[in-house]
């Protein structure tokens, strides 16, 4: 479980896209500045973030002793960079640092040349992992599409400049990106769909006229049950977005010092 829980946070949690072009209209509102910032992500082919996370899980009952002392309680930190993200050619570096059930795991997560490479705990595996699933997993918006949120608000910085849109996000969308989020995590969310709720969730992204983002921020509260017992969630992610320069280049240690193993056994498979 701690295996599969530290692959899904590496690869799932974040996977900003920052890049340069063409000026936003002027004086843009909420909508359009949101719009416009999701289409900048989406042309971009490089990215360099460091994010943040912390999840708290509080069992509503004290029967469900797997829960106690924040058993459940994860912060994870670390950055996201990517080379030629959504093309064949994609490379991807995500050192991460966990710390769950009293213990730090360096887990750091690699594609390259058709691979997923995992040194974790100790151990060095790759498996084979085609463009086509990877262009999947690691170009996943993490801006969300605007048909996903409500309550836009816009502000500018009068001395830097800068967009600060906030949002909540529309409920009846929220359960399609839980699955992500807590299904991963919990075991397969179908199960549990029924009982499960989202509290709140509210977010907001800070980006120059450009569109490219500086920063965002997410909270989210959720419930759901185990073993019948109600389970909240509350976890808040914060991701800053660095400055890409020419010399940028994301590195990938050789898969020769990597042992091969399947998908499954990784806790990667469907």
């Amino acid at each position: 479980m701690k295996k599969s829980i530290a692959v899904v946070l590496a690869i799932l949690f974040v996977f900003p896209l920052a890049a340069c072009g063409a000026k936003a209209a002027k004086a843009p509102t909420a909508e359009e500045f949101y719009q416009f910032v999701i289409e900048k992500n989406q042309m971009a082919e490089q990215m360099d973030c460091h994010m943040e996370m912390q999840m708290k899980a509080e069992a509503q009952d004290d029967s469900l002793t797997e829960l106690a002392d924040g058993a459940l309680d994860v912060t994870m930190s670390g950055d996201v960079r990517g080379e030629h993200v959504g093309k064949p050619g994609m490379r991807m570096a995500m050192p991460m640092q966990m710390q769950m059930l009293g213990m730090t795991i360096e887990t750091n997560t690699y594609f390259a040349d058709g691979y997923l490479l995992m040194d974790m705990m100790g151990m060095k595996v790759k498996t084979p992992l085609p463009i086509e699933e990877a262009l999947e997993q690691f170009t996943a918006a993490n801006v969300q599409p605007l048909e996903y949120v409500d309550d836009l608000a816009i502000t500018q910085d009068a001395a830097t400049g800068l967009y600060t849109v906030t949002y909540t996000m529309n409920m009846e969308k929220a359960l399609e990106i839980s699955e992500g989020y807590v299904g991963s995590m919990f075991g397969n969310l179908s199960e549990v769909q029924e009982q499960f709720t989202w509290d709140s969730c509210s977010g907001a992204l800070v980006a120059d006229a450009d569109g490219n983002l500086r920063s965002q921020t997410m909270d989210m509260v959720f419930s759901f049950k185990i073993e019948g017992v109600p389970v909240r969630c509350a976890m808040a992610m914060d991701c800053a977005y660095h400055e890409i320069g020419p010399d940028f280049r994301v590195e990938i240690p050789d898969p020769a010092e990597y042992t091969e193993a399947d998908a499954e056994a990784l806790g990667l498979a469907a």
